[in-house]
């Protein structure tokens, strides 16, 4: 059983693109899906409840994060790196909520053998099969082998050089890859399937308050370790990222500014969105010119350039 973990913050319709899409495209193996969520008013709220009906028949579990800030135990300020990320995190303006206690809970209360992580800002764009010998590769090294949804050839600045094919899977060590890039960096929230003890025991001793201040140091962490550097992943891209709008604060990522309270508006009225997926693709990261959007037998297309 694989557990997948969904982070979402205001941004229901998306969130609906991507379930959809997963309930479409995933063949095996059997999953199970935690959504991590937050919002900050009745409209968005509401939009929520409208996922959790539509989908109320898949195996999906929603956890709504509270307002009340997560306080770190002593024995965290014995690692030097969390005093660091500490103290930097409290000076800036974010959402305080139990983000990282939320996460671990859900974490260690399911008893999946397997994780993997994805954002509500991504869509599957082809079916989902993995085979079993998949598996078992991961469980022969489970601290340092990891299958990747989001790679293929040709993308990302492809390491043609490390890289080896095998029927019709892509093998390569991040170690010898750029560690900024998609073949280099060793932890994702963006569609990594990993042994979930390895990550599990990392996650709960390092500090984060939102999924994009968990990335960096458990990916550090794992290096620092020499662990998750064999990948895996199939030839093409199973899932794709569509950042069109940022809803967190911490990090500054590139984004189009698409604004999420006209795209909530929208599904509360009946509207559903698919992304438009290149013919050659060429990065994980899409940036669209328009959106479709879907109500009954209407269909608009929404310019974002």
């Amino acid at each position: 059983m694989l557990q997948i973990i969904i982070f979402s913050f205001n941004r229901a319709l998306q969130l609906d693109t991507l379930l959809s899409s997963l309930t479409e495209h995933w063949k095996s193996p059997d999953y199970c899906i935690d959504v991590l969520y937050n919002s900050t008013g009745e409209d968005y709220e509401k939009a929520y409840r409208m996922v959790k009906d539509k989908f109320s028949s898949f195996p999906i579990t929603y956890h709504r994060e509270s307002a009340v800030a997560d306080r770190p135990q002593l024995g965290m300020f014995l690692n030097c790196d969390n005093v660091k990320r500490y103290m930097k995190l409290a000076c800036l303006r974010h959402p305080k909520s139990d983000f990282r206690s939320l996460l671990i809970k859900v974490i260690k209360e399911n008893k999946s053998r397997y994780l993997m992580f994805l954002t509500d800002d991504a869509m599957f764009i082809r079916d989902i099969d993995i085979p079993k010998h998949i598996f078992s590769w991961l469980d022969e090294e489970s601290g340092s082998r990891q299958f990747i949804l989001r790679t293929g050839k040709g993308m990302n600045g492809y390491p043609e050089e490390i890289v080896k094919e095998e029927s019709g899977f892509l093998k390569w060590n991040m170690y010898d890859a750029d560690f900024k890039s998609n073949w280099g960096y060793n932890f994702s929230v963006d569609a990594h399937i990993y042994s979930k003890d390895v990550i599990a025991r990392t996650i709960d001793r390092l500090w984060f308050v939102n999924p994009n201040t968990l990335e960096d140091p458990v990916c550090r962490a794992l290096r620092a370790g020499n662990m998750m550097g064999e990948a895996m992943s199939y030839d093409s891209p199973g899932i794709l990222s569509f950042p069109i709008n940022m809803v967190q604060s911490v990090v500054k990522n590139e984004t189009m500014g698409v604004d999420c309270h006209m795209l909530n508006e929208m599904f509360l009225n009946g509207y559903v969105m698919k992304y438009p997926v290149p013919e050659t693709i060429t990065q994980f990261q899409v940036y669209p010119d328009y959106l479709q959007m879907f109500r009954d037998n209407e269909e608009l297309k929404i310019s974002i350039r």
